[in-house]
């Protein structure tokens, strides 16, 4: 079982791999007591082992509930994907859910308004959420919204509801995405908060301008979403212009 050279850490982490290949998403793992006692090695080792596991995406660990097999749902942004959470997430055959952080409103900075294509001071919605899968936090996106175009969007926004919903229903208005940038980053104190993260492990931060198709290209949102890629398997397409 040794791989030469190895740290001994690693080389468990190699044979459990092979093993959770072969176990159905969300399957419990065995805890570090259990894989001390059945290699024979000391706690440390044993979480080592399983922070390793962790690194490459292949298990969660979370307090209260153990380890178990991850489960990566798809999430694709094209230029055909739907921008709603519920709905990529729905497709893709997991249950989403939402919880709003905070709903606050403010002044424009240059570089917001610069995005949402206002003047700087113009008043914004900044709204703040955490995401979930099959109730796993699995990402935390803060969303910028032009005050002018939503109004009485304090009263229509619950805590849970889909965003994308309440602009449809209240607004009518069905946003597509127009741009996109997706990065591998480090997570910043407050995201790994968010996330239920330990330290700053690189995660995905996908940023997106959302506009109304039926108004002149109004930009309606532009979101930033930091996602756990234990969680999420972000696929990217792209389309080429006939």
């Amino acid at each position: 079982m040794a791989d030469e050279g190895k740290p001994r850490y690693q080389t468990i982490a190699n044979l459990l791999e092979q093993e959770l290949a072969l176990l159905e998403p969300g399957t419990q793992v065995a805890s570090e007591h259990e894989l001390a006692k059945r290699f024979g090695m000391n706690r440390l080792t044993a979480k080592a082992a399983l922070e390793e596991l962790e690194r490459r995406y292949l298990v969660r660990r979370s307090k209260g509930r153990g380890t178990y097999v991850a489960r990566r749902l798809p999430y694709v942004v094209s230029p055909g994907s739907s921008p709603s959470w519920s709905a990529s997430v729905r497709t893709a055959g997991g249950s989403p859910s939402i919880a709003t952080v905070s709903l606050t409103e403010r002044p424009a900075s240059q570089a917001i308004a610069d995005k949402l294509k206002i003047d700087k001071g113009q008043r914004v919605f900044v709204l703040v959420r955490r995401r979930f899968i099959d109730d796993l936090i699995a990402g935390c996106t803060t969303s910028y919204l032009p005050g002018d175009l939503l109004p009485r969007f304090r009263s229509r926004l619950s805590d849970d509801a889909s965003l994308h919903d309440v602009l449809a229903e209240h607004y009518g208005i069905e946003p597509v995405r127009t741009w996109a940038k997706v990065e591998l980053r480090p997570a910043p104190a407050d995201i790994a908060v968010h996330l239920e993260l330990r330290g700053a492990p690189m995660v995905h931060r996908l940023s997106a301008l959302l506009e109304d198709p039926h108004a002149q290209g109004r930009v309606v949102e532009f979101g930033e979403t930091w996602l756990r890629p234990d969680a999420v398997d972000l696929i990217i397409e792209f389309k080429q212009s006939d």
